[in-house]
């Protein structure tokens, strides 16, 4: 029995070692901070990519024709963010084997981040550009266009994928693969501020559910204390405003 066991130990150990890696990276505002902004057409209103990805997830139907995206077939301004992009060159040294690394931007152009890279840091990376014509045949809109980027690479036999972007979105969206490939493993990292934290996909959930937690008393008492009737036996005494133990969180 002892053997058996130490068989299954070492199969598990060598499948492991031999699990193709992949390593994903958001450009803006992940390695580089530029001063790039999507504009309006019409009202000359100017949107940074955090602002521009979020009205396009409020706003399904909004038509991209009607904004001006030449500030992103450049880089402007670029500002690198230290800490990511060290670990990025870092990372690229240390590849090995059927391992993958690559910059997954939701820009459309890819030529400017590629030379930008390779004159600054003389870094030679792959640039995946999802809303490129290349990537057309990618599903869904904004944050699925990456996830379904990755979601092909798992495909692929990648089994362990670490993403670095700073949109908490795009993070939901590709940490949500785990659930429909239980064998795969990803590693996602929020950036904001030049500093990275671990990403939880049930971090959203929490938050949510302390929300409601908050709003639980005053909700209870919208729906039972004005009826007005008296307290007779067995229920002599007043209902309870209060959260139930028993509840999440």
């Amino acid at each position: 029995m002892q053997k058996l066991l130490e068989n299954w130990r070492k199969l598990f150990e060598n499948k492991e070692e031999k699990s193709k890696k992949l390593f994903a990276f958001d450009f803006d505002n992940t390695l580089v901070r530029t001063d790039g902004q999507v504009l309006h057409k019409s009202s000359d209103l100017r949107l940074n990519p955090e602002q521009w990805e979020r009205l396009k997830l409020l706003n399904p139907d909004i038509s991209e024709d009607d904004f001006d995206f030449s500030e992103f077939k450049t880089v402007v301004n670029p500002k690198p963010i230290k800490k990511t992009l060290n670990l990025m060159i870092k990372t690229i040294k240390k590849l090995s084997g059927d391992d993958k690394i690559v910059i997954l931007t939701a820009r459309e152009v890819w030529r400017p981040i590629k030379s930008y890279l390779q004159e600054e840091f003389d870094v030679d990376i792959e640039i995946v550009a999802v809303n490129s014509p290349k990537y057309s045949h990618l599903d869904g809109k904004g944050p699925e266009r990456k996830a379904s980027w990755v979601k092909k690479q798992l495909s692929e036999g990648f089994s362990n994928v670490f993403f670095w972007d700073d949109m908490v979105e795009n993070l939901h969206a590709v940490k949500s693969l785990e659930i429909e490939h239980p064998g795969v493993s990803i590693k996602a990292f929020l950036v904001k501020n030049g500093a990275e934290r671990c990403f939880d996909r049930l971090e959203e959930i929490e938050k949510f559910q302390q929300m409601v937690k908050n709003k639980h008393s005053r909700m209870k008492k919208r729906l039972i204390k004005h009826g007005n009737q008296p307290n007779v036996p067995p229920y002599s005494k007043k209902p309870s405003f209060k959260r139930s133990k028993s509840a999440p969180p």
